[in-house]
C-alpha cells in the first residue's frame, strides 16, 4: 500500500511544480493579515497529508528503509557514508512521525530536488524552505519557488533547535525541530 502512496505522490509532484509556474506568471499574491489563521491552517493540513503519505513514520519504518532500499536507489544513498550517518541519527520520532533532524549535510552535499526526495520519505518537504541548498536544475527552481524561503512556514517549526523531550526545543544548531515535537517523542 505505501508504494500506492509514493506513486500517487510521484505523479502529483511535476502537476505542483506546473502550477507554481503558472503561479508564477500571475504575479505575487497579497495575504491580508485576516488570512493568516486560515493559511496556518491550510499549511498544516498539507503537512498532515505529506507525513501521511511519507513512507517512513518512525524508527522501525526507518530501519525497514534502510534494510530494503539503501543502495537499491534510496534518496539517501546521495549522501556520503559520514553524512547519512550523522543525518539518520540526528533524527526523532513520536506517534505522527518525525519531529526534528539536523540539516547541515543536507545544505552541503544536496541540491534543491535531492533534499526534496530525503526529506519526502518523511513527510517533511515543506521545511525545504529553511534550508540553503544550491539549484542546478530547473526543477530545482520549481521546487523553491513552491518550498521556498517567503512561502508559507508552519509557525510551530523552530530553525536551530531541536525536538528534546515533548513539546520541548532547545536551541541546536543546524537543527530543525518540527511542530509534531508538540506530542510525546519516543
Amino acid at each position: 500500500m505505501k508504494w500506492h502512496l509514493i506513486l500517487a505522490a510521484a505523479a502529483l509532484f511535476p502537476i505542483a511544480c506546473e502550477a507554481t509556474e503558472l503561479g508564477s506568471r500571475q504575479g505575487p499574491a497579497v495575504i491580508d493579515a485576516s488570512m493568516q489563521p486560515a493559511l496556518d491552517a491550510e499549511v498544516q493540513r498539507r503537512r498532515d497529508i505529506e507525513q501521511f503519505l511519507a513512507p517512513i513514520k518512525s524508527e522501525r519504518d526507518l530501519a525497514e528503509h534502510l534494510d530494503t532500499q539503501l543502495g537499491r536507489g534510496s534518496p539517501l544513498d546521495r549522501l556520503s557514508t559520514h553524512a547519512r550517518t550523522r543525518f539518520l541519527g540526528s533524527l526523532t520520532f513520536n506517534e505522527r512521525g518525525l519531529t526534528g533532524y539536523r540539516y547541515d549535510d543536507l545544505e552541503a552535499e544536496l541540491g534543491v530536488s535531492e533534499a526534496f526526495q530525503v526529506l519526502s520519505l518523511f513527510g517533511a518537504q515543506d521545511t525545504l524552505g529553511t534550508l540553503r541548498l544550491r539549484q542546478t536544475t530547473d526543477r530545482d527552481a520549481q521546487l523553491q519557488a513552491l518550498y521556498g524561503k517567503g512561502s508559507e512556514a508552519v509557525a510551530a517549526d523552530h530553525f536551530n533547535y531541536k525536538c528534546v523531550s515533548r513539546a520541548t526545543c532547545e536551541f541546536g544548531n543546524n537543527f530543525i525541530c518540527m511542530s509534531g515535537c508538540l506530542t510525546y517523542i519516543q
